[in-house]
């Protein structure tokens, strides 16, 4: 096993903050938002001419003072929180810029509203990635010493009733380091043979009539060796 000052450094790797700049809320706290009177540049003055709906104002609908903007396509008056921002022309004029379409109308119907985004990079990838970091961590099988692929390696938690959350790649990819950290303290890793062996919640799980693997091959040999009853795992115990 690795020392746990390494896995945090790795960790941090995969586990990239998403900047702040790109949600609505640090422009309004560091004050960023647009003057009144703001008016609209060149590029949507003509769009909106060729589309016959010139603003008689032509100024942006929402400001400092009055920090609300009618979605273009459900027509209703939305915090600005409620939007997107648009990061390049935020950056180059130095205050907050947001889409026409609130959050909700720029997701189709069947998709989910989006959750705030706190890391970088793709979901499915980050945990994936962290799955194999967890299985260098641990170096293999505690039980059987076997070295496998992702989906044959288990993180089993040594008190079931101290598990906060389970160490799948799924659920890893949206956990905080702190969060990974404190429950990898809780596991150990097992191939899922030997979770299973470990992990059986029945009484009598042990046959007298079962011939284990008689070969010379360690891991092999232990993967199928019969496991200690741990009365206390079980579901029926109080």
């Amino acid at each position: 096993m690795k020392d746990k000052e390494w896995l945090r450094s790795e960790l941090e790797k995969i586990y990239i903050p998403y900047p702040e700049e790109a949600f609505v809320e640090w422009w309004i706290e560091n004050d960023l938002l647009p003057p009144e009177n703001v008016p609209l540049n060149e590029a949507t003055k003509r769009r909106k001419e060729n589309k016959g709906r010139l603003y008689k104002k032509s100024q942006v609908s929402w400001s400092k003072t009055n920090p609300f903007k009618v979605c273009s396509v459900c027509k209703e008056s939305k915090h600005i929180t409620n939007y997107h921002t648009r990061q390049d022309r935020c950056q180059k004029h130095g205050y907050l810029h947001i889409m026409s379409k609130c959050k909700q109308c720029a997701w189709i119907a069947t998709t989910p509203m989006v959750k705030r985004k706190v890391y970088q990079g793709d979901a499915e990838k980050r945990g994936k990635k962290a799955k194999k970091l967890l299985m260098k961590y641990f170096d293999g099988c505690d039980r059987c010493g076997y070295k496998g692929q992702p989906p044959q390696m288990d993180l089993d938690h040594l008190n079931p009733k101290e598990k906060s959350f389970a160490l799948s790649s799924g659920v890893l990819a949206h956990k905080s380091i702190d969060e990974i950290m404190e429950e990898v303290s809780k596991c150990q890793m097992l191939c899922s043979n030997c979770h299973r062996l470990v992990s059986s919640k029945y009484e009598h799980h042990i046959k007298d009539d079962i011939t284990y693997h008689p070969i010379n091959d360690k891991v092999l040999y232990t993967m199928s060796s019969p496991e200690q009853d741990r009365e206390f795992l079980r579901r029926d115990s109080q």
